[in-house]
């Protein structure tokens, strides 16, 4: 098998629109916005909500191609996913906000997410063989890892729209990690995560750098 190259892979970064008064019918799993924009595949997450059992406030969701007009939508766990059933009506004071994205200029390496599996020991007394008996644990949806040239008034990585804003301020927000073979789109990494480590560099012989780290919480889903 031919090796493929990554060339072109973005890490993507996001800003969070307007929030949006919506009500839905568990009836339908419709929600309701009047003119509300979106899209198939927006990313959507509740900042509020009043009903809508089966919904998280905080969680990322998608516009779901099934039964959007231009004052309803529903939505997904994927771009491509079954719609949500929630089981309650949404009512007044439910609000949601539309998320849009943008390469984070100048990476030369994106690694993760390194996604792991813990175990639990489950030996007792009775075990045989005098040998620990052990049980999956929890998944840990790891972190992703970058590097690249740094560009400190650039709006990708300063602290009023950047990367830089994000570490100080220890928001979790959604990314998007697109895997790209020269160029093209092949998948992409739709993930929650915070970041834990800015590192800029300024080295005397050679251009300033940038290293970081972000945590991701929950699943990532691939797409």
């Amino acid at each position: 098998m031919a090796r493929r190259s990554a060339r072109g892979t973005e890490l993507k970064l996001s800003t969070k629109g307007t929030d949006k008064n919506v009500t839905g019918a568990a009836s339908t799993d419709l929600i309701t916005n009047t003119a509300h924009g979106y899209i198939a595949g927006d990313t959507l997450v509740l900042s509020a909500l009043n009903g809508g059992a089966g919904l998280v406030v905080g969680k990322r969701y998608f516009v779901s191609a099934s039964g959007i007009t231009a004052n309803d939508f529903k939505l997904a766990h994927t771009p491509s996913g079954t719609p949500i059933d929630f089981t309650s009506d949404i009512v007044a004071t439910s609000t949601l906000a539309r998320y849009t994205f943008t390469k984070i200029i100048q990476l030369k390496t994106i690694t993760g997410p390194s996604i792991s599996r813990g175990s639990q020991d489950v030996s007792d007394h009775d075990s045989s063989d005098y040998m620990d008996f052990l049980a999956d644990g929890l998944a840990d949806p790891g972190e992703i890892t970058f590097e690249g040239h740094l560009d400190p008034k650039h709006a990708t990585h300063d602290d009023l729209t950047g990367l830089l804003l994000l570490m100080k301020n220890g928001l979790t927000v959604p990314w998007d990690l697109a895997i790209k073979e020269r160029g093209v789109l092949v998948a992409t990494f739709a993930l929650d995560g915070f970041l834990t480590a800015f590192e800029p560099e300024f080295p005397s012989d050679g251009p300033m750098a940038l290293s970081g780290s972000l945590k991701v919480t929950g699943p990532p889903v691939l797409y």
